[in-house]
């Protein structure tokens, strides 16, 4: 979650959990918010009960800002405003505009219905048990702030891949308990109270920028429960009291909802440029049912890696083929499947994405087996649309791109392209390897300069060292102990980069700078192939490395000298 805290155990997981969740409550069930301050070194800190002090918290307020999200809407009603500004004072028409929709209810997902009885409109979660949840709400909070106290140290993981923790559905009965209802009755029978099947869903909950409310789910919709990519089960928004007050936060500026001012929160979102600003966010639950593990779980396994990393690849095409661009592929973005998923060959060529290129057909003995998918698509966008490009990044820094992240060093905007996402791949897989490694068998000299450089913040060694991993060659295989046993793939992969960056170049060295909506129709074309080909030339390092004697190669037990009859092998006589 944050460098400040290091979250290793699951215990840890849930003590964190349980910290978001105790400073959620508390900031919206009291206005004073005393739980909120400043430390003598003049660093946020937060004294959330039975938590004790956590003066490690900026590192999370700036970096995921769930606390501050959740501030800003619960507290909009009782904050003293300023002198101008007053609840009954005629909202401006961007507010109204704003307020209208955050009050809308979000529609969910259509489910697919059987006949009778199940052939009735589809509700969201929200709709169908709008009026059940207001009252189990009501009646279930003071016992659940209660239970959440006490069970401070056993609650779930906030974010990525993680079930409701029983706390949070306790401050949530209906809400929380529909992420494991069944999914037909909500299509035509309201839920007065959870009811869980044996199936588990996964929950990813996040404060999401009102501006990208849809790019996930639509995203999700698009790519649906194809190859590697997750299977959606729903999505919901969650209402908050108070949050038709927005409108009133602060002092509001008449030009655009973007640059709304917030005067007692500036170091929440803040820039030189821009000043302090008040973004507003919703607060969404999306529902799965792919699970996903660490890719950690399989870094032992150099045929199951490759083939994570082959699946990696096909997700990005097929976001590609879509149209998007996933500009977030990263170690918690990619995971590995608790065991693989095998696919006929009738099913893979009934794929879309499949027949979309005859040249997959060379891959289908690697396409039968999955052993990972990609998740996480918040960041993406449209690659063929046309959209302001900025320095600031929009992934995890180790896994980016030597383009995007010397782009991030120097400050200069940069273009996100397939290219950039397909090199990822290879930085988040690295990484896994040298992580999993450094922990257990330990790394060569070489490999922990690579880790130093690649989970550390210096931007300048960092791209420094990306370039020169991508330009080992095969003499260096000697070298690295953890990425020996699999760097035919590694060898691969580096060349593949190489070459799919510089085809890249030459593109948009004829662009000569104009936006891909101002491109010719030939060179559109010709940038399209050169990004898919990309893919195909990332398939063939994965391929061709799989069938190298080399790969995977386990080092070989060394010669034992022979033992005499009169001795076993410990020397002792017979």
């Amino acid at each position: 979650m944050t460098p400040a805290w290091d979250i290793q155990e699951e215990g840890e997981f849930k003590l964190a959990a349980s910290t978001l969740l105790h400073a959620c409550y508390a900031t919206r069930a009291n206005s004073a918010d005393p739980y909120r301050s400043f430390g003598a070194s003049g660093r946020l800190e937060f004294n959330i009960p039975s938590l004790g002090r956590l003066p490690h918290v900026q590192e999370l307020f700036h970096r995921i800002h769930i606390v501050g999200r959740a501030t800003h809407v619960y507290l909009a009603s009782s904050v003293t405003l300023g002198p101008t500004s007053s609840p009954n004072n005629k909202a401006l028409d961007d507010e109204t505009v704003l307020v209208q929709k955050l009050e809308a209810p979000v529609p969910g997902r259509q489910i697919a219905t059987l006949p009778a009885p199940y052939g009735q409109s589809t509700r969201t979660l929200r709709s169908a048990t709008k009026a059940a949840n207001q009252a189990a709400q009501q009646a279930a909070q003071p016992a659940a702030l209660q239970q959440a106290q006490q069970t401070a140290q056993q609650s779930s993981p906030a974010t990525q891949q993680s079930a409701v923790s029983s706390a949070s559905a306790a401050l949530s009965p209906t809400l929380s308990g529909n992420a494991l209802v069944g999914w037909k009755a909500l299509c035509h029978t309201p839920q007065t109270s959870p009811r869980r099947l044996d199936e588990k869903y996964v929950v990813k909950e996040a404060w999401v920028l009102y501006d990208r409310l849809r790019v996930e789910v639509d995203v999700l919709s698009a790519v649906d429960g194809a190859y590697a990519c997750p299977t959606l089960a729903g999505y919901t928004t969650v209402p908050h009291p108070e949050m038709k007050n927005l409108a009133f936060f602060g002092s509001a500026v008449p030009s655009s909802s973007k640059e709304w001012r917030c005067r007692d929160w500036s170091d929440v979102y803040s820039s030189p440029e821009t000043g302090p600003y008040f973004a507003p966010r919703v607060h969404r639950l999306i529902y799965y049912t792919t699970h996903g593990i660490q890719l950690e779980s399989i870094a032992e396994d150099g045929f199951a890696f490759a083939h994570a990393v082959k699946d990696g690849l096909i997700a990005l095409y097929i976001l590609f083929w879509h149209k998007y661009l996933h500009r977030d592929v990263s170690t918690g973005n990619i995971l590995a499947l608790s065991s693989p998923t095998y696919h006929a060959e009738r099913e893979i060529k009934a794929m879309n994405w499949y027949k979309s290129d005859p040249r997959f057909a060379k891959y289908m003995e690697l396409l039968k087996k999955q052993c990972a998918f990609v998740s996480d698509f918040d960041q993406a966008v449209k690659w063929n649309e046309d959209r302001k490009h900025v320095s600031a990044r929009s992934g995890t820094l180790a896994c980016l791109s030597t383009k995007r992240l010397y782009a991030w060093s120097t400050g200069a905007s940069a273009v996100d392209t397939l290219i950039d996402d397909l090199e990822a791949i290879i930085w988040t897989f690295l990484f896994v390897l040298l992580k999993y490694h450094s922990e257990r068998n330990g790394l060569s000299e070489l490999e922990a300069e690579h880790f130093e450089a690649l989970k550390g913040d210096n931007l300048y060694h960092m791209l420094g060292t990306k370039h020169l991993i991508l330009n080992l060659d095969d003499d260096a295989a000697d070298d690295h102990n953890a990425l020996k046993p699999t760097w035919p793939l590694w060898l691969r992969l580096f060349a593949a980069a190489r070459i799919a960056r510089s085809k890249l170049k030459e593109v948009v060295n004829l662009a000569q700078g104009v936006a891909y909506s101002e491109m010719t129709l030939e060179l559109k074309q010709r940038y399209e192939r050169t990004c898919v080909d990309a893919v195909f030339l990332y398939l063939d390092a994965v391929k061709d490395a799989v069938a190298d004697q080399a790969f995977n190669r386990q080092p070989q037990p060394q010669p034992v000298d022979t033992v005499h009859d009169d001795k076993d092998v410990f020397g002792s006589t017979s």
